[in-house]
């Protein structure tokens, strides 16, 4: 669980901070033709610029609230949905944006770290390619195929909406080393 007063290192950076009451009280209000009948479980997901939270509902329903870093320009999040409606549009299955009860894509969640946009997102079951036995041929080949569906389906996405620098990715290993120099040569 995400403890709001936690880390205002998170806030300085811009990251949200809320807590489930407040995602349950937004969910209500955004999306409540949704959320207003039933149980509804809210567990904080593990993410690093974003907060993130699995919404489990009374039967099969199962959604993802992504909530972005009050610093991420509006690019990024282009970009996702566009990469959705690519996806979509090719028949594969995709996290789909669920509109909220006005039709919006994302709406608003005021933090004390700023706006942060937060957009509803279903739920994509699956297991991760590392917990999957064996990897064996038919594995492969079937990820390999998936990949090269979703490969052609994105190539119709604009490119320019995909400049986005991130600390985890591995071709900005250099860039990153380099910003985060003097705290690797303290801690070793």
């Amino acid at each position: 669980m995400n403890d709001p007063d936690s880390s205002l290192l998170a806030q300085r950076r811009g990251r949200p901070c809320f807590d489930e009451t407040f995602v349950a009280e937004h969910l209500a209000q955004h999306w409540g033709s949704r959320f207003r009948d039933g149980e509804w479980g809210i567990e904080s997901l593990d993410s690093d610029r974003d907060q993130a939270f699995f919404l489990c509902g009374p039967e099969t329903d199962h959604y993802l609230l992504k909530i972005a870093n009050s610093d991420t320009e509006e690019k990024p999040l282009l970009l996702e949905a566009a990469c959705a409606e690519a996806l979509a549009a090719a028949g594969l299955v995709h996290q789909a944006l669920v509109a909220s009860d006005d039709g919006q894509r994302a709406v608003l969640f005021e933090g004390p770290a700023g706006s942060h946009s937060a957009r509803l997102m279903s739920w994509l079951p699956g297991r991760l390619y590392a917990e999957q036995r064996p990897h064996d041929a038919v594995l492969h080949e079937r990820l390999g195929v998936a990949l090269a569906e979703m490969d052609l389906a994105l190539a119709s996405v604009d490119p320019d909406l995909g400049e986005r620098s991130l600390e985890w990715d591995l071709s900005q290993a250099s860039a990153a080393i380099d910003r985060h120099m003097k705290e690797i040569d303290e801690h070793g």
